[in-house]
């Protein structure tokens, strides 16, 4: 079981102004990647996860309008990914 802990997940602020309707998951295990969207979309959007469990958790504590995601990581897939998302979160796209 992965625990919260800043080692594990790495989580930029939502604006103020921002909604849970406008935050955006970004998973990817490359930690470049992941600073690269965290550097142009953190201030405005949300939430980074380094791989698809995390991406779950993240998608049972939060709410998210959008999730990005790499199709080759370790472990689950992108694409499993987004088919356990589609199943257990119908509302985002």
């Amino acid at each position: 079981m992965l625990t919260d802990s800043p080692a594990n997940l790495r989580e930029t602020t939502v604006a103020a102004s921002g909604s849970e309707d406008n935050r955006i998951l970004i998973v990817d295990d490359e930690e470049p990647i992941c600073a690269l969207f965290e550097a142009q979309l953190g201030d405005r959007y949300g939430v980074t996860a380094a791989n698809a469990q995390e991406a779950l958790l993240r998608l049972a504590e939060q709410r998210f309008a959008l999730v990005v995601t790499d199709v080759q990581m370790p472990g689950m897939s992108g694409i499993n990914l987004m088919r356990k998302i589609l199943e257990e979160f119908s509302d985002i796209r």
